[in-house]
Parts: structure tokens; C-alpha cells; sequence
């Protein structure tokens, strides 16, 4: 059974010694598996415990169940060398017209550090959270092309205006930056991941003139952050 092992010493501010190759993984169906590149940054070995989750940052790794393996799930890392982390698909079905979601943790334990009379030090485990995104087959349009297929529109509920992006793709959208353009000022709303065929709403303070654009700044497949202009909806 797999669990997370909370130990670590940092003296504040704290600094991680892994650093990843990568800010997300796309594993195409057709692919036998994916890897993550990580690198030990520091001056000191440490050890690196990983897991796949659904979403909940709360659950423990051992009761979590993911239709990947990944190897290794715990290896030590010394001083400025690197390890590549393995995903492998174990075939449980996914839905084959739309991505699934999951996120790789990476947790660094470094050694323990020695006492020293009259200094207090924080005791602490770095984690490091990245998307991977399951790419079935024959899904319609391009990754790249999905963004700019979002619908915008400003909408009436029970709490007040928001503004709505709907998403007719088969692919997740990850937006880090969401703004509207009113009358000559930007006004953020947030940011946020539309899944596939779902909705993402914003909260709105006020509701913004109908000719308003909506910009926004979406992350591509290599971590590139990308800006966009969509139109609201009559």
C-alpha cells in the first residue's frame, strides 16, 4: 500500500530540490506509456515518493485507484542527477470521445537535518501537482483549436451575473488568466479548467456591456500559455 510519507526539514522560506521536466502530460492513446523528467536541483540526496490521483488532494494514496501504473513510486535522488518517472495505461476503460483527467504528486522527502542548539527549523515534505490528460483516438478538432471554440456568454442566476464558457470539445481547457474587456478596462474574473462538453462560470460584480470581449490566456500541450479573444452571445 502506497502512502504519503509526511516528514521533510526545511527552515523557512522553503525551496524544492525536484524540479520537473514538464507542467503537464498528455498520454495519447496509442502511446505504450508517458514519462515526467525530474531533477535534483539541491545539494543534498533526496527521496521522491509519487502517485496518480482523481482530483481530491485529500485522499490518501493508498485508497486511490487510477487505470495507470507508475514507476518508480518512491526512489532516492542524489545531487544533481535526475530520474524519469513511467505511466503505463492498464487498459480499464475511459471514455473514448472525450480527454479523462488525472494529476501526478510528487513528493520530496529531503534527509533530516541536523539539530542545532538555539535554531528552530520547520520539519516539512514538498509536493509538486501536475495535470495528465488521457487522449483517446479519433476525437474531432486539435487540442489547439479548442480554446477558441468556447462560447461565451453573460448569464442571470440566483447569486447574481456570471459569465459562462461552455466547452463543445472533446479536450480540457486551462485557462490562467480570464478577463473582460468593458469600456476600455480589464476586468479579471478569474481563471479555472473547462472539462469537456461542460461549463465553467465566473462570478460577475456588476453585468458588463454587451459589446464587452472576453480575453483570456489558455495553456497549450507544452505549457505554453497562449492569449485568446472570444465575443459574449446575444
Amino acid at each position: 500500500m502506497l502512502s504519503v510519507l509526511m516528514v521533510g526539514v526545511m527552515s523557512l522560506p522553503a525551496q524544492a530540490a525536484i524540479v520537473l521536466h514538464a507542467t503537464r502530460v498528455i498520454y495519447q492513446a496509442k502511446d505504450r506509456e508517458a514519462s515526467v523528467k525530474l531533477e535534483n536541483v539541491s545539494e543534498q540526496p533526496v527521496v521522491v515518493q509519487s502517485w496518480l490521483d482523481e482530483g481530491n488532494l485529500q485522499r490518501d494514496p493508498g485508497e486511490i485507484k487510477t487505470p495507470f501504473l507508475l514507476m518508480p513510486p518512491m526512489v532516492r535522488v542524489e545531487p544533481g542527477k535526475g530520474q524519469t518517472l513511467r505511466l503505463m495505461y492498464t487498459g480499464e476503460p475511459l471514455p473514448n470521445d472525450r480527454e479523462s483527467v488525472y494529476y501526478l504528486n510528487v513528493l520530496e522527502i529531503p534527509p533530516k537535518a541536523a539539530k542545532v542548539e538555539g535554531q528552530n527549523t520547520l520539519n516539512m515534505a514538498l509536493r509538486t501537482r501536475i495535470k495528465v490528460f488521457y487522449r483517446p483516438a479519433g476525437l474531432s478538432g486539435t487540442s489547439s483549436e479548442a480554446p477558441e471554440k468556447l462560447s461565451w456568454k453573460v448569464v442571470q442566476n440566483a447569486a447574481g451575473w456570471v459569465l459562462e464558457a461552455r466547452n463543445p470539445t472533446g479536450f480540457h481547457v486551462s485557462m490562467t488568466e480570464v478577463a473582460l474587456s468593458d469600456g476600455g478596462k480589464s476586468i479579471p474574473v478569474g481563471n479555472g479548467m473547462v472539462d469537456p462538453n461542460a461549463v465553467l462560470r465566473f462570478p460577475l460584480k456588476a453585468k458588463p456591456d454587451a459589446r464587452a470581449e472576453v480575453k483570456f490566456s489558455a495553456i497549450d500541450d507544452y505549457g505554453a500559455v497562449r492569449a485568446h479573444l472570444g465575443t459574449l452571445a446575444p
